[in-house]
């Protein structure tokens, strides 16, 4: 907001026939709307989630929603040159959980992943039984995350260090909205990272027999 109300007050003081930074200026403004908008919509998905909003759960093909994930960001992928790998213990593995939620976790790690990717890169999703449950994992062999950040980047606004976050200015609610969405489905999740080497996140959900 701050930003926002500095750059509109050079624009109204900004000669006309400048046009060059009556551009920058207004760019300036769009990026830091659009910036707003993002961090008001995570607190919003953030307080539904948290104010307990009923899931509606479904069966779901795990499958068919890591073919969603590619289509979604195929155009980043190319861009950077990443590859894009997924392995199922069984193709016609389902999830019994709220779609749309879950949909939204993974959206939140896969962005991640690649945004702290190097350019031919690679970034695995991963599905298997694991007793009683799903374990889903998202592999990229990346920047890493610091081992002194990893217990604290599932808080809220919580921002690792600068090398990383220079990649992005992110609005510092993903990994929470991750962590509320999987404790929702009464799941727990971990991340496994070294410096230079890249990160793995694992969702443990739990599924019934009936589920699965």
């Amino acid at each position: 907001l701050t930003a926002i109300l500095g750059y509109s007050e050079l624009l109204t003081g900004t000669d006309e026939n400048d046009p060059l930074k009556l551009k920058r200026y207004s760019l300036t403004i769009h990026d830091n709307v659009l910036r707003l908008i993002e961090i008001v919509d995570d607190l919003l998905l953030l307080s539904k989630i948290e104010t307990g909003e009923f899931l509606q759960k479904t069966t779901f093909s795990i499958q068919d929603l890591f073919n969603e994930l590619e289509e979604l960001y195929k155009q980043k992928l190319v861009q950077k040159k990443i590859q894009w790998l997924t392995s199922l213990e069984n193709s016609s593995m389902t999830l019994y959980a709220d779609k749309f939620r879950i949909r939204q976790m993974l959206i939140n790690l896969v962005d991640n992943a690649i945004k702290f990717s190097h350019e031919e890169g690679s970034i695995h999703l991963r599905a298997k039984k694991e007793k009683k449950g799903i374990l889903l994992t998202i592999q990229d062999n990346g920047i890493g995350i610091p081992f002194i950040d990893q217990e604290r980047i599932f808080e809220r606004f919580y921002q690792v260090d600068k090398a990383r976050s220079s990649h992005s200015e992110g609005t510092g609610l993903g990994l929470s909205i991750v962590k509320h969405i999987v404790e929702q489905h009464q799941g727990n999740v971990s991340v496994e990272s070294h410096l230079g080497k890249g990160s793995i996140f694992s969702i443990y959900l739990p599924q019934s027999i009936e589920e699965t």
